[in-house]
């Protein structure tokens, strides 16, 4: 690397670029350095924190390259998860939908009465998701009969009739990706103020 010595009138205006608190004694290139250590040691500094900011950029590219890559399935499966969440939020407090009871060890989960496999346009209609046991949504398979009645008596025919009638498609509900993106932040704030209410988080 070059040198050149400070001039004399200025020399004692300069420092060591490399915080060492002596006086430069002369440019290493165009850094005023007090040394061939401080100089070698400066321009590492200088590469190490370049090479962060890189690795930084890098990362955030590699995220917005992963969002804009993901496919529909993906983000219907984070809505699932978001949307399911917060029926489970809902519900807090309720035996399940299906069978009024817990049962000994059983977990919570969000049930359909319509599944996801017959019936994709309501896989997230708040109207057909509610909270079951894990015997009555998994071994059960949702018990859609009861889960039927139990609808009738809580909301009405009407609603039972409209779950089961024509239904726009998922695509025709999300046009784009971010509206279902849009959707899961919408979820998301609402979960977190459920949350907060429940005294939960």
């Amino acid at each position: 690397m070059k040198r050149s010595a400070l001039k004399t009138k200025t020399a004692d205006k300069y420092k060591c670029k490399n915080r060492c608190g002596n006086k430069a004694e002369y440019y290493a290139g165009t850094t005023p350095v007090c040394s061939s250590d401080c100089a070698y040691s400066y321009l590492m500094k200088k590469a190490a924190a370049k090479k962060k900011k890189d690795d930084i950029a890098y990362r955030a590219d590699t995220r917005k390259m992963a969002v804009d890559i993901r496919t529909r399935t993906k983000w219907y499966k984070m809505l699932e998860a978001v949307v399911n969440a917060h029926v489970l939020l809902i519900d807090h407090g309720k035996m399940c939908f299906t069978c009024d009871s817990a049962h000994a060890g059983s977990t919570f989960q969000a049930g359909h009465f319509l599944t996801v496999g017959h019936s994709k346009p309501t896989r997230f209609n708040l109207y057909n998701i509610h909270k079951q046991c894990a015997r009555c949504n998994q071994f059960g398979g949702g018990m859609p009969k009861i889960y039927k009645v139990n609808l009738r008596a809580r909301y009405g025919q009407d609603v039972v009739d409209s779950l089961e009638g024509p239904q726009a498609s998922l695509k025709d509900q999300y046009p784009t990706t971010q509206d279902i993106e849009s959707e899961i932040k919408v979820y998301q704030s609402k979960n977190l103020e459920l949350n907060k209410w429940l005294g939960l988080k």
